[in-house]
């Protein structure tokens, strides 16, 4: 009768080691994870935090009109050329021959 008894102790005593090491791994990776929602709230309110500010300097910004009616601007020529239409190349150019 010990002999079962012990067998059966020992499966239960494994099972509930197993039970608590899933527990505690649960529990971790929960904590490990509010961390890093945590860490990325945060991140993501200084990013935030640096687009309003970038967005509030750009409205500010006035631009003296003088600029486009002076003598040297007005006498730019446009250099611009159309692109002439090519064929592609291979689909996959690192592609052996």
């Amino acid at each position: 009768m010990s002999y079962i008894f012990k067998k059966i102790a020992l499966v239960l005593g494994i099972v509930l080691l197993l039970g608590a090491l899933y527990f505690g791994y649960t529990r971790i990776n929960q904590q490990g994870n509010l961390v890093m929602e945590e860490e990325r709230r945060i991140e993501l309110e200084k990013k935030s935090e640096k687009i309003l500010l970038d967005t509030q300097r750009i409205k500010s910004l006035k631009f003296d009109s003088v600029f486009f009616s002076d003598k040297r601007f007005s006498s730019l020529k446009d250099t611009r050329q159309d692109l002439i239409e090519t064929e592609s190349g291979r689909i996959n150019p690192f592609e052996s021959l």
